[in-house]
């Protein structure tokens, strides 16, 4: 999972990337990165960490006033939560990939997704005559635009030609050596994206409507699954590419997206809302008795603010985030850094009224792994909870993800029933939405049920590779030997 922008127009593009990204850091914090075209100069800047760690170091560097960056009219930016590819600045996005076929063509490239057979893509690409300086797929994703584009001249035929041939999930946003600007989501639409504008003058894409409100923008449409969109001076040319059966990423509503954002378009229900009517239906699994709802922050807040209202039973943030902690624990990549993590931004207020011999219900958006629901567990009941019944309103994530998602290994459901999930976490009870239940509040909020739930059901509705495992570059030994260095 990624998140992506790209501006054209108004007076600062580059401004509204960086301020725009800074509303999806929830979409990745292992690095980021900004490109803007200001003929003849490109300006590239990338590197690991989020925003705040990065960005304004290079762009408020005084040794920068001169270069006139502000003068751009066209800007794209990324923020990197690493599915496919280590986290080195050879795969910080965005990339800047020039063409081994016409010297004179390259494009700045970011994107949002992964493609599940990284293998057959990464030897059909190097047989055609790229050699890859990382081991990202959006490196690869950026070549193969450029290999179609030599073929057929243009870049809406080089997109449809790309969708065709590529089996994927992603939405993607680049920016041409000539200046133009496009995007353009997967047949499938399993990530997100959306349109908006700035005043009558600048024009927006990005994966959530959340960085278009940052930079004083408003919603204009969500486009289409497979839609490819030329951004001009004037606005937006839709053009219609591959499309399959609509299957847009459940887990973006239940936890991925900014509570801020509208996934259906601008007169449907946010993120937020979504999230409380799923708290809601959650109230409908126990009937017995409880003496508060507890989230665990912040990504259980709103599905126990909905269970709290359902059931009429107070509300209390009794496991406390440090707000300065800005590192999602999912995110991180081994047991022991996820662990530390939550240790480190979660703590419990002992001094509640509500603590004490209590029965809690704990409520979380979803148990990938358990290491987050464990640790508070075992804190909550130190500090003298009697009862805790955990509420997940994602269903057991039984599958490895795909598409995006880096849940891949350690799941503590892919080999476990209810029971033994909840002797293994230590609650009293568990209790899990069905996926009926996701489906039908997805529709209920404007969009369609036809959801992707891979995670769930083992379902993809894009192929996987044949023997089910997960494919990376990162150990490929022919890749390692024709790596000849950055771009820059």
């Amino acid at each position: 999972m990624c998140g992506i922008i790209g501006v054209r127009g108004g007076s600062a593009p580059i401004r509204h990337v960086v301020n725009g990204l800074g509303a999806i850091q929830n979409r990745g914090s292992q690095s980021c990165g900004i490109a803007a075209w200001l003929p003849p100069d490109v300006l590239h800047y990338r590197g690991s960490g989020t925003i705040p760690e990065r960005i304004p170091g290079f762009f408020f560097d005084e040794t920068q006033a001169d270069v006139g960056w502000d003068k751009a009219k066209v800007a794209i930016g990324h923020v990197r939560y690493a599915t496919q590819g280590s986290v080195t600045m050879e795969n910080a996005a965005p990339f800047w990939v020039r063409s081994p076929w016409r010297e004179d063509k390259w494009i700045l490239f970011a994107h949002n997704g992964d493609i599940p057979d990284i293998q057959t893509a990464y030897t059909r690409i190097t047989e055609r005559g790229y050699a890859p300086q990382g081991t990202s797929d959006g490196e690869i994703m950026a070549a193969d635009l450029l290999w179609h584009h030599s073929k057929c001249g243009n870049w809406i035929d080089a997109i449809t030609a790309f969708q065709a041939e590529t089996q994927a999930a992603y939405s993607l946003v680049f920016l041409t050596s000539s200046g133009e600007l496009y995007a353009a989501r997967d047949p499938w639409g399993v990530r997100p994206m959306c349109l908006g504008r700035i005043g009558g003058d600048t024009y927006v894409v990005a994966s959530e409507s959340a960085a278009i409100e940052r930079i004083g923008g408003c919603l204009s449409a969500i486009p289409a699954h497979g839609a490819i969109v030329q951004v001009t001076d004037d606005g937006f040319v839709l053009h219609q590419g591959q499309q399959a059966m609509p299957h847009l990423c459940g887990f973006e509503a239940a936890y991925l997206a900014n509570p801020r954002s509208q996934l259906f378009g601008p007169s449907n229900p946010t993120v937020l809302r979504i999230r409380r009517r799923l708290g809601a239906r959650l109230g409908e699994l126990y009937d017995g008795p409880l003496d508060v709802v507890a989230p665990v922050p912040n990504s259980g807040i709103d599905f126990a603010i909905g269970l709290a209202r359902a059931k009429g039973v107070v509300f209390d943030e009794i496991v406390i985030r440090d707000l300065y902690t800005l590192t999602r624990s999912f995110q991180q990549t081994s047991p022991a850094q996820r662990a530390h993590t939550t240790q480190e931004k979660l703590w419990i207020d002992e001094q509640s009224e509500w603590l004490q011999g209590a029965t809690i219900a704990l409520v979380d958006d979803s148990i990938v792994r358990g290491t987050v629901s464990r640790e508070v567990i075992r804190s909550l009941r130190q500090a003298g909870a009697a009862k805790i019944y955990f509420f997940s309103a994602w269903p057991p994530f039984r599958h490895p993800c795909h598409l995006g998602v880096d849940a891949r290994a350690d799941l503590i459901a892919s080999n476990r029933d209810v029971e033994q999930i909840r002797s293994d976490l230590g609650a009293d009870g568990l209790f899990y939405l069905e996926e009926a239940v996701i489906r039908e509040e997805y529709r209920r909020a404007g969009g369609q049920d036809s959801l992707c739930m891979a995670c769930v059901n083992g379902q993809s509705p894009i192929p996987v590779p044949a023997d089910g495992s997960i494919h990376t570059l990162d150990s490929h030994e022919q890749l390692l030997r024709c790596a000849v260095g950055p771009l820059e």
